[in-house]
């Protein structure tokens, strides 16, 4: 059930064979924050605190909403991969691309490896007042 009294959300689905993660966000911000934060969770993942975080942009080529999503969180595991984690602060968008910005964070700990962000089951709905999605990952 979704808690649309919070500006974004996410909760694990039952898969059989990978993960699911099911996400809403009240505007695209939000969407981002709570699809990062659902990984994040999934993960097990923990921050290093000790190390001074790096400001940092992200730019995805801009096409069906769906690929845009799966290209960043793909991004965003790729950089989990070589030890670092992203946290979105705001989004611009040109014309052909989406910009992301934020902060860069070493990972002090992963407790799961996950290796993609797939399209398989992948939707995205717009309501009147969010966004969800429901996205499978590869682990």
């Amino acid at each position: 059930m979704i808690d649309v009294s919070r500006n974004f959300g996410y909760v694990e689905l039952p898969h059989p064979a990978d993960v699911a993660l099911k996400f809403w966000g009240d505007n695209f911000l939000y969407f981002y924050k709570a699809a990062l934060e659902g990984l994040y969770q999934l993960c097990g993942m923990e921050v290093d605190e000790c190390y001074q975080s790096i400001r940092v942009s992200l730019n995805i080529p801009c096409e069906q909403m769906e690929m845009t999503l799966v290209n960043f969180l793909n991004e965003v595991i790729f950089m989990l991969e070589g030890g670092h984690a992203f946290f979105i602060s705001h989004i611009t968008r040109e014309q052909d691309c989406i910009w992301f910005h934020g902060e860069q964070k070493p990972v002090r700990k992963l407790n799961r490896s996950v290796k993609a962000a797939t399209f398989s089951e992948l939707e995205i709905r717009k309501y009147a007042n969010y966004l969800e999605a429901v996205i499978v990952f590869d682990i």
